[in-house]
């Protein structure tokens, strides 16, 4: 399994790779304080976001990866998890494509978000447009819908378009789903920091579409629009503008 920054383009796979990159995101960043200390915003271009944070003793305390791209999202914020540890972690409880009340989505969620504490005094519930990034843990490309349907086998079968929250079945909750859907339009990226390439594809699926990154070692062949991509995602979320309703 790949980690999240190589899905981004970024050859961490040590911790001085880590160290080295976190080092960099400080020097390169915009820092956003908070009355926790500040995030360390490093827009890298291309979509490619990393998010740093020092706590109020001056510690860099975390990094955490990011893709910006053309995913919006109408999301029924419920609840959060902030992190029990001394980093500046956080994640939403939410209701994917709701319209008239936050609870009335399609599937409940579970997400991170980069710059968690910069919306503390957001009110919940609430219906927010999110910004919604995939990252691929591991996954599976049919070349369209006929060829998805004419793969399954006895088993269970999810429709084309179709989100389990997995994350959401276990003792912990984790901030992952299983995306079925169709990719409606696909690049090559070109890291502009390394020049390492990986895969964004903007996917239709149940509750709105997603910014899917995916890095070459998972693909056999470029994404084409009107493939159907099904597998297991890392999900994280910026919030974008005000609430919709209360």
């Amino acid at each position: 399994m790949t980690n999240h920054f190589q899905a981004i383009g970024f050859p961490v796979s040590s911790q001085d790779d880590f160290f080295r990159l976190a080092q960099r995101t400080f020097e390169e960043g915009q820092h956003i304080s908070i009355p926790q200390g500040h995030y360390v915003f490093w827009n890298v271009g291309q979509g490619i976001e990393l998010w740093g944070q020092v706590d109020q003793e001056g510690h860099f305390v975390g990094l955490n990866p990011h893709f910006s791209g053309r995913s919006r999202i109408s999301m029924g914020l419920t609840s959060k998890i902030e992190s029990p540890r001394e980093d500046l972690d956080g994640a939403y409880y939410a209701w994917a494509g709701a319209q008239s009340g936050p609870e009335d989505g399609d599937y409940p969620v579970l997400f991170d978000c980069p710059d968690f504490l910069v919306h503390a005094r957001m009110l919940l519930p609430s219906i927010h447009r999110v910004q919604m990034a995939a990252f691929a843990h591991e996954v599976q490309v049919f070349s369209d819908e006929a060829h998805y349907h004419g793969s399954q086998g006895q088993g269970v079968a999810f429709a084309a378009e179709s989100f389990i929250p997995s994350g959401l079945f276990g003792d912990q909750a984790q901030p992952y789903g299983m995306l079925t859907g169709v990719v409606l339009h696909a690049f090559t990226i070109t890291n502009p920091v390394t020049n390492q390439t990986f895969q964004h594809a903007v996917v239709r699926t149940l509750g709105g579409e997603y910014d899917v990154v995916i890095p070459p070692e998972l693909l056999y062949a470029e994404l084409q629009p009107g493939n159907i991509v099904q597998g297991s995602f890392w999900l994280t979320g910026r919030i974008l503008g005000n609430q919709i309703i209360l």
